[in-house]
């Protein structure tokens, strides 16, 4: 399934200077324009709202329903006291067939690279994408909205942004209404602040079938 990673590039102090300018005691000018800095087993939460109404596109695989729109919703992560905002303009859902593996249960994100609006505490970066992932389901019927968390077998939330790349696991995912309103929450798996300033956006290519 078609997945987006990008290079690292922006311009202005790296998440490194913060990280000295915090080990020597002096507070970096501007520090609310550092991204924070986590460690796996560090908690997040965040919001993610669907409209349900959205309907599926026409014709493609009869297995994957995908639904793209660029008002479908909007995913919010709240990381080390920052908040991470992006629409949701593709869910794709797959229709469970035994027999048949894909990659995923359950995706949202935005669509089409590289057109990505991630903000950072509502100011729009440079580039970066979010996206939520739900694997493993036996029981997914290719709907927009995701099932309860323990139809699941695993997740994946991940954050790429200039200078810092979150990944987490949800260990809640719960509806605040019937409208496509749900919170969540979860632990960081891993995260990383890559140099600044490498040119380019390179992402990792997956199979163009999105395959099963």
């Amino acid at each position: 399934m078609k997945s987006n990673l990008l290079g690292i590039a922006t311009a202005g102090r790296t998440v490194l200077g913060a990280v000295v300018g915090m080990v020597i005691g002096i507070v970096p000018e501007q520090a609310d324009a550092f991204f924070p800095i986590v460690n796996p087993g560090d908690a997040f939460a965040g919001q993610i709202s669907i409209d349900p109404t959205t309907p599926p596109n026409s014709g493609g695989d009869p297995l994957l329903h995908q639904y793209v729109s660029p008002s479908i919703g909007v995913f919010t992560v709240n990381i080390g006291g920052a908040t991470f905002s992006e629409p949701v303009t593709l869910i794709q859902s797959v229709v469970f067939t035994p027999g048949v593996t894909w990659e995923y249960s359950w995706s949202a994100q935005q669509e089409p690279f590289p057109g990505d609006t991630l903000s950072f505490n509502g100011t729009p970066l440079s580039f970066g994408f979010t996206f939520l992932r739900f694997f493993g389901s036996t029981t997914s019927t290719g709907a927009i909205l995701p099932e309860s968390l323990s139809s699941y077998t695993s997740s994946e939330m991940r954050i790429i942004a200039p200078g810092a790349q979150y990944f987490g696991i949800l260990t809640s995912l719960v509806p605040t209404d019937v409208q496509g309103d749900f919170n969540f929450t979860g632990t960081i798996s891993s995260a990383s602040f890559p140099p600044v300033g490498v040119p380019g956006r390179p992402r990792i290519s997956e199979p163009a079938s999105w395959g099963h």
